[in-house]
């Protein structure tokens, strides 16, 4: 219930507002003068203060400034006799939100309170969700600084002391244990802690299933206990004095081989009791906490794979010299496959590390095709990963199903390694695809990429040689192959880490275009746009990467903007226009705490999209080449999606021709005419099929509205004939009938983006 404070010298007037505001519910609080207004605005919780202008102590206009001061976000609505209309105009100027001329209206009085009410609401979520937004970055931040310190670690007993500690700073807590469940006895014991004394980390075993981490480990779920004193589940009752407070957090550790142990949580240093903000936390704490624990272990093993390959070669080194042909051939596979696990510790890109991998194996195996594929459990197909450079235009389209008769489906599906020395008519699998330029390949060698029974992808060579391969081949690719499988798996695993941080600020910038259907999905075609253009552009991997992040929070600043503002149906005023010109400025300030993001080329991306090229634009001015690329390519793209969509500014409608006409107006000076040539260069139909049902260059654009659900679309003109046609609504699939109308002509630009 919101709270209208009413300060006037007249009974009369103080009874009439107490109980017309009254009868709409609203809590109401009355004074008679300045200085007991001021006494109950310094109590808090007032919303709306109902101001007589005409006071004797103090004046309205007088006491505004301090109303402000006391209180900068309640409303203030100045009532006035006609006699001082003047006044009341100059407190709006002071920052009254309304004014009332005496005697006015019930329906006045509400109509201006329930605005006055309205416009504070949306203020104080506006506010919230910055807060909220602004917590959640530092919350993200904080994760992957701690998520790279974390996964910088390789040496297990290091790597859990600092997860322990890194928990305890993090959460501000007293006791962190990290339990590991023993494979051979099914028991976990504390193999790391803070806070808890020698003897317990020493002699606490506990049986997956008794305690509570014992059912957290057999349940797999994270548990919040409000009191350990009343859950049976804690068994150990004497260890109870130990704990400041009653409340408990535990998370299992969960990795893609099942559960590895369990976190730990208690005591916060406030004396608070935890809530699900904090399991929440914790809980993903613990998803990089387990992957980390995960790589470590792999790294372990590749480590030991090393020291072994290490001996092998001294061993054959020293033997070298009696050695005859063969012994060298082994020699050179021993120095090839160290270099190989060298390459596999070196990098946690699955691309780069995939075709590092085929060009050691090359040197190792002579051929002339290599590929590397992974499975994708969710889409039940094998994709390509890395192939030779003589097999990158010859790979099929789509992936490869478990189903079909290729060599990669058969011993993905078998799990067996395939040598085929002569390839000829009539073999169990098809090597249909497997062509060198115009030529098909005669020999084949492929095997399985495992970790345990789960299948990772595949490793496969072919040769335009006869009996290219042979068993001394297939041993040698089968011992790298299951090293091979853990390296790509680690390097996934922190691939999907990397892109779950950058969904997370995604669906946060997101949120603030879902709240209007102008502008709800602007981001993601923004960057679909602008990926088309640096592609045509010819730019790498790298800049294309920091274009996609940097398109997809382009507009993230704009959290800070006024939803009046954002949403204005009439020219910006010159105050709206400069709070609207913030938003580039905010939003890198958001993205400036990231420090995943940091050397990437992202922030530039976001600050300078609203740059011109002639060095009018905002927020620094810059010109020409000073502006980042990224960013040049986005105003093009931001520009296109702005004239190819509603606005409530504007009912004037583009077509893609008018479009391509306004750049080529304005390349050098609002565009860069390198970015609009590449854009021009771009077929039509590639852009067109980012907007569904966007009109083609003939024909004029009709906007359809949903009466279901609301959403608006535009369809081609030219193909509703005169008796109209039927057309689904884009979102929910209601049938919405069109009725024929005339190309409307093209609009102007003048409102920015």
């Amino acid at each position: 219930m919101e709270t209208i404070l009413v300060i006037d010298d007249e009974p009369f007037m103080r009874r009439l507002c107490d109980d017309m505001l009254s009868l709409r519910g609203f809590k109401v609080l009355t004074a008679e003068s300045a200085k007991e207004g001021l006494a109950k605005l310094e109590q808090g919780g007032i919303d709306v203060v109902l101001l007589d202008i005409m006071m004797p102590e103090l004046s309205g206009i007088e006491f505004l400034p301090i109303v402000k001061k006391t209180d900068p976000f309640v409303y203030v609505i100045i009532m006035t006799a006609y006699a001082s209309l003047e006044s009341a105009i100059e407190a709006l100027k002071k920052g009254a939100y309304d004014y009332l001329r005496k005697p006015f209206r019930p329906h006045e009085l509400y109509h201006s309170v329930d605005r006055a009410i309205g416009r504070r609401r949306v203020e104080l979520e506006n506010r919230k969700l910055l807060q909220d937004l602004q917590r959640k970055v530092q919350e993200l931040s904080t994760l992957n600084r701690v998520g790279q310190s974390i996964h910088s670690l390789l040496e297990i007993d290091r790597l859990l002391e600092r997860i322990v500690l890194s928990i305890a700073a993090v959460m501000e807590v007293e006791i962190v244990s990290l339990m590991l469940i023993e494979k051979e006895t099914n028991e976990m014991t504390i193999r790391a802690a803070t806070g808890l004394p020698e003897e317990i980390t020493k002699t606490t075993r506990q049986k997956v299933g008794t305690g509570i981490a014992g059912w957290v480990a057999q349940h797999r779920e994270p548990l919040l206990v409000d009191d350990i004193e009343q859950d049976l589940r804690f068994a150990r009752r004497e260890n109870l004095p130990r704990y400041r407070t009653k409340s408990l957090l535990s998370v299992p550790l969960i990795t893609k081989a099942g559960v590895i142990g369990v976190l730990n949580v208690n005591s916060k240093v406030s004396g608070e009791p935890f809530t699900e903000h904090d399991l929440e936390l914790l809980t993903t704490f613990a998803s990089q906490a387990s992957s980390a624990i995960e790589n470590a272990e792999l790294y372990a093993e590749i480590q030991g794979f090393n020291r072994k390959l290490e001996e092998e070669v001294r061993i054959a080194t020293a033997e070298l010299a009696k050695s005859n042909t063969e012994l060298e051939l082994k020699v050179k596979e021993l120095r090839t496959l160290y270099e190989a696990s060298r390459v596999m510790t070196s990098t946690l890109d699955p691309q780069e590390l995939a075709t590092k991998m085929l060009e050691e194996v090359g040197k190792l195996i002579p051929n002339d095709r290599a590929e590397i594929w992974v499975f994708d459990e969710a889409a039940g197909e094998l994709k390509v990963l890395a192939t030779s450079k003589e097999a990158a235009a010859l790979i099929p389209q789509g992936g490869v199903r478990l189903d079909d008769r290729s060599s990669t489906a058969w011993i993905s599906r078998n799990r067996e390694a395939l040598l085929i020395r002569e390839i000829k008519p009539g073999l169990e699998v098809s090597t249909q695809r497997w062509l060198i330029g115009d030529k098909p390949v005669r020999s084949y060698i492929g095997v399985p990429l495992l970790k345990g029974d789960r299948l990772v992808g595949t490793l496969e060579l072919a040769s335009r040689t006869l009996q290219a391969f042979h068993e001394g081949h297939l041993d040698t690719l089968k011992a790298l192959a299951s090293h091979l499988a853990m390296a790509v798996e680690n390097a996934r695993l922190y691939s999907e880490i990397e892109r779950t941080f950058i969904d997370t600020l995604s669906a946060l910038a997101n949120s603030l275009e879902a709240k209007d259907d102008y502008t709800m999905n602007h981001s993601e075609r923004v960057t679909q746009v602008a990926l088309l253009i640096g592609k045509q552009m010819g730019l790498s991997p790298d800049r294309l990467r920091a274009i996609e992040i940097g398109g997809r929070l382009h507009d993230v600043g704009k959290i800070g903007v006024a939803d009046e503002v954002l949403k204005s149906a009439n020219k910006l005023t010159p105050e709206e226009k400069r709070i609207m010109d913030l938003h580039p400025s905010i939003g890198a300030r958001i993205l400036e705490p990231i420090q995943f993001l940091k050397g990437k080329g992202v922030k530039e991306v976001v600050v300078q999209h609203q740059e011109r090229y002639d060095g009018t634009g905002y927020p620094q001015g810059l010109k020409g080449e000073e502006i980042d690329l990224g960013a040049r390519i986005l105003a093009v793209a931001d520009a296109y999606d702005a004239m190819m969509s509603r606005r409530r500014y504007r009912r004037k409608i583009f077509t893609h021709e008018d479009i391509v006409g306004e750049f080529k107006r304005n390349a050098g000076t609002q565009f860069d005419p390198k970015v609009v040539e590449a854009f021009l260069q771009i077929e039509k139909d590639s852009i067109l099929d980012i907007y569904p049902l966007s009109a083609s260059s003939f024909g004029g654009l009709l906007w359809v509205e949903c009466e279901r659900c609301g959403a608006q679309f535009r369809v081609d003109g030219q193909k509703i004939p005169v008796e109209g046609t039927e057309v689904k609504c884009a979102r929910c699939q209601h049938p919405i009938t069109v009725k024929p109308q005339t190309t409307v002509s093209s609009p102007s630009t003048s409102r920015e983006t």
